[in-house]
């Protein structure tokens, strides 16, 4: 190759370097040479420390903090509408506190500096900033006091203050000058509560009849009351034995205050008698409640109980069963099949059902159901139960949550109620989330619309418990059972349990339903003979009764 070549070839060579180089330097370039300071540095200017630093700053609560950000734009362009701020976190925390430092300005930007404050001791703190900055450009020996612009984004708040154009090709230095005071947040004392049974948190579980130590300790609290299973102020502090309690489910509950605030507890006491009262549970396809398939379908029973001499089919399926087992059905088509069953001793029975909807809708939507009851003339209007034991004449309130937990919505709720003989609907009652709606609630079903995801509706309405000449036991144990569906969500059930406590019968064993439970009997049998009737018991019936329900109604 000739010279000449290798000449122009390096000429060119050059040319590009030169070019890119140039190109490089034409754009804004803040604090990107080695001869530049950090953007960010920090001082403790109460402990009289000189040196100004970059990444941590020690403190203590009520130090004087200086922070200083560094600019100089060594680019052949300006930077245009600066800006110079700090930024740091809004509210009180405990230590470190994060810190940054930045100059910005526009189409470009912003150029960063970090750094934390750290400080001693458990309690929070915040920075509170001086209201003007201290504003020295291109190395001015006097300084210009700025206004600072305070902003919020998010957990962080700024304080910003206008330096105008970033110099090109500047020489000199800029620096602004920020000072804050580090402040202790201010201590507010809740109070605290903890209760315990038998040293337990709960749920303590106890044989009748049961003895048992409830414990109480609170901090900060200047009073406290007692709710629930027992009420009245209590002490701060304290303890209370209880004995010989029957069976039951007993919630202690506390709450302690002060002028600040208030704290609760709760422990649980669950005590059971000895006689074994049969249960069963039937799933299908493993599922306790209800399931959708698609035709034909394909699935399998199975059930399992305790303490039961006999097993009984019922609805689609019938006949004896074994004490537990499982069976296939195969090929069903479309349709809605409900299989019950129900297992008996000596002392009583229990019953279980699930449901299977086979047909060609895929289910997107999944609804739940919740029944609960209360006595309007004992319970106040918030508190609800799964059992509730009533006086024959009496109304019984009940109120049924549905909620849509699903990531669809359901659609075209339809919720029915069925009661039992022994109830009565009372007309007008039918309340959806508190307006009055249509009696057809326990007829013909009730159409709530569409549920969103997330979204929950309550219904409530009132029925008349039979007159006292309409039972023959002296307690007869009524299900109330509610279900709900939509288009597109299989059906769901809940039920509720009344019993009724018919007046002026001999409280015997043998004058109670088989369909009676543990709870019932412990409450009835526990301190009476056989031989006792009612009326002789009931020197003050309203007292003996409201203290029984009670007890009774949590199981």
């Amino acid at each position: 190759m000739k010279k000449s070549n290798l000449f122009l070839i390096s000429l060119f060579a050059a040319a590009l370097f030169l070019g890119s180089f140039g190109l490089a330097q034409a754009a804004v370039c803040v604090n990107c040479e080695s001869i530049d300071k950090p953007t960010l540095q920090m001082k403790n200017r109460t402990q009289n420390i000189n040196a100004w630093v970059t990444g941590s700053l020690s403190a203590s609560h009520n130090d004087n903090l200086g922070f200083l950000v560094y600019y100089r734009n060594s680019g052949a362009t300006a930077g245009l509408n600066g800006k110079v701020r700090v930024v740091f976190p809004k509210n009180s925390q405990s230590s470190p506190l994060s810190v940054r430092g930045e100059v910005d300005w526009d189409g470009g930007g912003p150029k960063t500096g970090y750094g934390s404050v750290i400080f001693s001791g458990s309690q929070a703190a915040k920075l509170v900033f001086e209201s003007q900055a201290r504003f020295y450009k291109n190395s001015a020996t006097n300084y210009t006091l700025v206004p600072v612009t305070v902003l919020e984004s998010g957990n962080e708040r700024i304080v910003e203050i206008d330096v105008g154009t970033l110099d090109a090709l500047c020489e000199d230095q800029s620096q602004v000058y920020f000072f804050a005071n580090l402040i202790q947040d201010q201590q507010i004392n809740l109070p605290t509560v903890d209760i315990k049974a038998n040293g337990s948190d709960g749920p303590v579980s106890l044989s009748a009849l049961a003895n048992y130590t409830l414990t109480w300790t609170s901090a900060n609290a200047t009073s406290c009351s007692a709710s629930n299973s027992w009420s009245g102020s209590k002490s701060t502090y304290g303890s209370e034995a209880y004995s010989s309690m029957s069976n039951g489910s007993y919630t202690y509950s506390i709450s302690c205050s002060n002028a600040n605030g208030s704290a609760s507890d709760s422990v649980i006491v669950n005590v059971s008698q000895s006689n074994l009262y049969p249960t069963v549970d039937l799933k299908v396809n493993g599922s306790d409640s209800s399931i959708s398939l698609n035709s034909p379908a394909y699935y399998t029973l199975s059930w399992t109980s305790a303490n039961a001499s006999s097993c009984y089919a019922s609805n689609y399926w019938s006949g004896s069963k074994n004490l537990s087992g499982s069976e296939s059905q195969s090929n069903i088509g479309n349709g809605t099949y409900t299989y019950s069953i129900s297992c008996s001793n000596s002392y009583g029975s229990a019953s279980d059902s699930v449901i299977v909807y086979v047909g060609s809708t895929n289910y997107q939507s999944s609804l739940s159901l919740s029944k609960l009851a209360r006595d309007p003339n004992i319970t106040v209007s918030n508190v609800y139960y799964e059992t509730l034991y009533l006086i024959p004449g009496r109304e019984a309130e009940f109120s049924l949550t549905i909620a849509n937990g699903y990531s669809y919505q359901a659609i075209n709720v339809f919720l029915q109620e069925f009661l039992p003989s022994g109830l009565i609907y009372v007309s007008g009652s039918t309340m959806v989330d508190g307006i009055v709606s249509s009696d057809s609630l326990t007829t013909s079903g009730l159409y709530l619309g569409t549920l969103f995801s997330g979204q929950t509706k309550v219904v409530k309405f009132r029925a008349r418990l039979q007159d006292n000449s309409y039972f023959s036991q002296s307690l007869t144990q009524l299900t109330n059972t509610a279900s709900v569906r939509a288009d597109n969500a299989s059906q769901v059930q809940d039920t509720a349990i009344v019993y009724a406590v018919k007046q002026g019968q001999v409280l015997g064993a043998a004058t109670v339903d088989t369909g009676a439970d543990s709870t019932t009997l412990a409450v009835i049998l526990t301190g009476l003979s056989s031989a006792l009737s009612l009326s002789g018991f009931q020197i003050s019936r309203r007292i003996y009764w409201k203290k029984r329900i009670r007890e009774a109604r949590i199981s």
